[in-house]
This record gives C-alpha cells, structure tokens and sequence, in this order.
C-alpha cells in the first residue's frame, strides 16, 4: 500500500518496476519528509513476510518450488543471498532506525496518519485501514516489482491452508456441508456484505464482486487474477518456524547479520525444525 500523495510530493511517477527503481525511491521520499516503507517486523506475520515476498523475486520459479516442495532446503545459493542483500538495502534506504522493533499496529499507524508513505501487509489490513485514515486518503495498491529478469511479477497468495472438521463428532457431514456453501461461488461472491476479507476464489468477475466488496478489495483481486498468483512459504513450514525466522530476519535488518551468515543460519534452523 502507498501514498499517492506522497510520492507525488517527492516527484515519483508511477509504481517502480524493479526492485532497483523500488528501492531508489527511498532518498526522494525522505527529502519530501516521509518514512519511505514500514511494516510491522516485531511481529512474526509481518517479518516472515519480507522473506516471502523477496525469494520469489529472486530465484527461478523452479527453484521456488523446490523450497515450497522441501526437495531443497539450503538458502546459501546465489539468488538467495542477493534476495537477502535486498532486504538489507531495504534497510538502509527505505526504513527508518529501529524498524525491526515496530510493531504492525505502529506500522499502520505511521501510514494512516501521512508520516510513512509505503505499509507493507495483506490485503486484510485494507478494511482497519481504511477506518483509520482520512477521507481524502489517497490510497495506492500495488504488488513488489520483480528482481530477476523473465520472472512474473505475481501476488503472494495463502493456498496451502485448510478448513478442518473434526472427526467423531457427529457432526462430520453438517461440517463438510458448511465449509462447501461458504466456499461456493455464491456465497464468496457476496461476502463482501459481511467481511472485508478478499474471496477465496479466483472466478468471480469485477462487476459481480463490486456489488458487495469494497473498491479496494475489487482492485486487490483483480490485480492479483490479471497478474497471477504464488504460493507462499510461511503456510507450508512447522508453527515453530516463524518465531524462529523472525529473530534471524530481525538481526538481517538490523545488520547483526550478513547476508551470507544469515544464510547459514536460516538453513540450520529450517533443517533443525524439521529434524525434530
């Protein structure tokens, strides 16, 4: 999410279309007086996804699909450490000192109230931020641009969750039934009457969803069909990997770490978690 206003105040025009343009637009926005990008980092969601979003702009989609799968799990090949040498230029250019300590309701807030001009989250913050800011708010959505060329610039996207329905209830078939009609075409494609998530699935057309969504989540969704989705890494590893992936991206921003050592580090404590 990002500030219109604010980067036309510090003569941006348009989004960045690589990481390189991404992260030059730090000095131009300090200059007009903005923090240039901010994110909740003391929180494990929002510090999990840096690493998200920065491996597959990083690395082939081959490869990215060897760390979704496990059949590679060793973060020291060269595209990796670029995409952690990224994260910390993000660092130096783009955040303010202390970003690793800010906490996601501080990083919201930063963003409504005009003081940081970039809030990295899911489109589930659209709904609380939108109450939060003014009505004037000019509000900017756009996907991370890529890093390696003749990759697809795609959406993030948590596929790798399920709905769950207890065994030896009783109750089984009704739950079954349940999950089905609020899944179904018809019921996600009203739900915007009652939630201000974005839908679940990827049919339902613009004008069908704008009868019940909000403006922002239509724009959201219709960029993420138009552009394509990936699947994320944070579903598929154990509970125990986000606050242990946390500490170490933590210490990659606050430059505790470098680039290659957090390599090694990350590898051991992926290997660790799943050889427990």
């Amino acid at each position: 999410m990002y500030n219109k206003k604010a980067f036309r105040e510090a003569g941006i025009e348009g989004e960045p279309e690589t990481i390189e343009e991404l992260i030059s637009l730090g000095p131009k926005l300090k200059e007009a007086g903005y923090i240039p990008w901010t994110s909740g980092l003391n929180n494990a969601s929002q510090a999990t996804q840096i690493f998200d979003i920065m491996t597959p702009r990083h690395v082939t989609p081959e490869f990215f699909q060897q760390l979704l799968s496990k059949e590679v799990m060793d973060y020291t090949h060269p595209d990796m450490i670029a995409a952690f040498t990224t994260i910390q230029k993000m660092a130096d250019e783009l955040m303010a000192p202390g970003a690793a300590g800010v906490e996601d309701l501080e990083a919201r807030s930063l963003f409504a109230q005009e003081r940081a001009a970039m809030y990295s989250d899911g489109s589930w913050n659209l709904a609380p931020l939108r109450e939060e800011v003014s009505e004037d708010f000019e509000l900017g959505i756009m996907t991370y641009p890529l890093a390696r060329e003749g990759n697809q610039r795609t959406t993030g996207f948590y596929d790798k969750l399920g709905i769950v329905a207890l065994k030896d209830t009783g109750n089984e078939e009704w739950a079954k039934k349940f999950i089905a009609h609020v899944l179904s075409y018809e019921q996600q494609s009203r739900l915007g009457e009652i939630s201000a998530n974005t839908p679940v699935r990827n049919d339902i057309d613009a004008d069908t969803l704008s009868e019940t969504y909000s403006e922002d989540i239509v724009n959201t969704y219709n960029r993420a069909m138009e552009e394509g989705t990936h699947s994320l890494f944070n579903p598929i590893m154990p509970g125990e990997y986000r606050h242990a992936a946390t500490q170490l991206i933590q210490g990659l921003v606050m430059k505790e770490l470098t680039p290659e050592e957090f390599a090694e580090e990350f590898t051991q404590m992926v290997e660790d978690i799943h050889n427990r």
